[in-house]
């Protein structure tokens, strides 16, 4: 199915009906009944969970704007975390022990935000993490460990976990200036540049053993395109330039083995022009690594990909009747597993996020609509998932909290890029802040045209209040760290 959790309908005589990776309560129950009409029918045909999904492309959503996203799962995330939280170790819940990437970017958020009982949920989480055997000698850490105290780690280290607590760990860095936090972010960074870089220039998915002297021979989309937004963040917090580097040439690896004819990106190169489907996650991860990419260079190239990749994940990926992202492309293929198409909160809500940082980049209206109408879809079922859902709580914030967005401005781009106020604007942890490199478009909201400015220059608008024009970097840090 992908990954585990698996759930997979069998016949009595074992043969494959349908499956899924994960689906939460509602998706399990309707998939229940699907496959329960199905095996009465008696039928022999394919089993389709969702008949009114098409295989062919959307013209694109249908777009509402009435569609209300109440502000109430951001109260509601934090009051999981703060109930599972595991005060002693940090963590959540009892053993076996996983890192909740999801659960830690929200409680990094809301401890930005003033709440202190998130920055010490997030403080025993991120402490408990890098002093127990979760992280390994070498930095990398493990998937999971069979102690509630973090010790009795499994072997295998996914770059996927590399990569999203090398950002968490950046970011909190950033926020407090705990060393402690940078020592794990960069060990975590050591980890996957030494141990789980392939012949081809990609990153392998797993290291199966804890000598590393065995790496899984798949490669996917997805947890190279964290991995490289991982490294991009790492040269702006670390000053790491070789980092950067390595995530634009993580960037070519996608495009060159991973890209299909429709524009999306496949999980597998080696499936290439096969029917099995494109998944939400991946193509959300490659656009925020985009993103991430325009942010470190100013290259509008990025962005046209960004608008691309957008479009066909639209185009391909959401579905009209239920005005939310479906997990995988539906298909007509009929080769077991025939992926069941569902609609994961977790992706819609990143799907979100991604979309409206482009549409506030590009003042490409129907790409906030339709982030808008992705959240709205789960507005009264997001109780039903877990801590794994944290995002969905996060993206809350990007649609209600007053937006921040710092406009860079130089006589010319390398004196820019070559100056502090790029590097602070980066290197300063803000949840839902945009950059935009001055002239890459015109500032709408509020009117204002940038001076002519004798060096670089960075204009800060943050919600309704008055707009900041500074030159100077130690300012600007400030002015981030105080938008909360």
């Amino acid at each position: 199915m992908g990954a585990w959790p698996s759930v997979v309908f069998l016949t009595p005589s074992g043969d494959f009906i349908t499956g899924t990776t994960y689906a939460a309560l509602d998706e399990f129950l309707s998939l229940l009944s699907a496959v329960s009409r199905h095996t009465k029918s008696g039928t022999d045909s394919t089993f389709r969970a969702f008949p009114d999904i098409g295989t062919t492309p959307n013209p694109g959503p249908r777009v509402s704007r009435t569609n209300s996203v109440p502000s109430v799962p951001v109260p509601y995330f934090s009051a999981l975390t703060a109930a599972n939280l595991d005060t002693e170790n940090g963590g959540f819940g009892m053993a076996p022990k996983f890192p909740i990437p999801a659960a830690e970017r929200f409680l990094l958020a809301r401890a930005f935000m003033g709440d202190a009982m998130a920055l010490d949920a997030l403080e025993r989480t991120l402490s408990g993490m890098a002093k127990g055997g979760i992280r390994g000698a070498d930095g990398g850490f493990h998937r999971l460990c069979d102690g509630a105290d973090w010790s009795r780690p499994h072997p295998e280290r996914l770059l996927s976990d590399q990569a999203e607590l090398a950002e968490i760990y950046l970011d909190a860095f950033s926020m407090t200036k705990n060393p402690l936090y940078r020592e794990a972010a960069v060990g975590a960074l050591d980890f996957m540049e030494s141990r789980m870089v392939r012949r081809d220039g990609g990153f392998t998915a797993v290291v199966l053993d804890e000598a590393q002297t065995k790496q899984d021979d798949a490669t996917f989309s997805g947890p190279n395109a964290r991995a490289a937004s991982a490294l991009i963040k790492a040269d702006a917090i670390l000053r790491r330039p070789a980092a950067t580097d390595l995530g634009r040439h993580i960037i070519d690896y996608l495009f060159d083995n991973f890209q299909d004819k429709r524009g999306l990106f496949r999980r597998c190169p080696e499936k290439i022009g096969a029917a099995d489907p494109e998944f939400l996650s991946d193509q959300i991860d490659v656009l925020l690594l985009l993103l991430d990419a325009y942010e470190a260079s100013g290259n509008n190239v990025f962005i046209n990909e960004a608008q691309r990749l957008a479009d066909a994940t639209i185009r391909y990926l959401y579905d009209l009747n239920s005005n939310a992202f479906l997990d995988s492309r539906p298909t007509t293929d009929t080769r077991p597993p025939n992926l069941v198409p569902y609609r994961p909160i977790d992706e819609n809500a990143r799907a979100a996020i991604a979309l409206t940082r482009l549409g506030r980049l590009t003042n490409r209206g129907h790409l906030l609509e339709t982030a808008e109408s992705a959240l709205a879809a789960f507005a009264g079922a997001f109780r039903q998932y877990g801590l794994s859902a944290a995002d969905y709580g996060l993206a809350v914030m990007w649609l209600h909290e007053p937006k921040l967005e710092i406009v860079l401005s130089a006589r010319n781009r390398h004196e820019l890029r070559a100056g502090p106020l790029w590097r602070a604007a980066r290197a300063s942890y803000h949840p839902h802040k945009t950059i935009v490199i001055d002239g890459h478009r015109p500032i709408k909201s509020p009117p204002l045209k940038m001076p002519p400015p004798s060096s670089p220059a960075a204009v800060i608008l943050f919600g309704d209040r008055d707009t900041v024009i500074t030159t100077d970097r130690d300012e600007l840090t400030e002015q981030i760290s105080e938008a909360a």
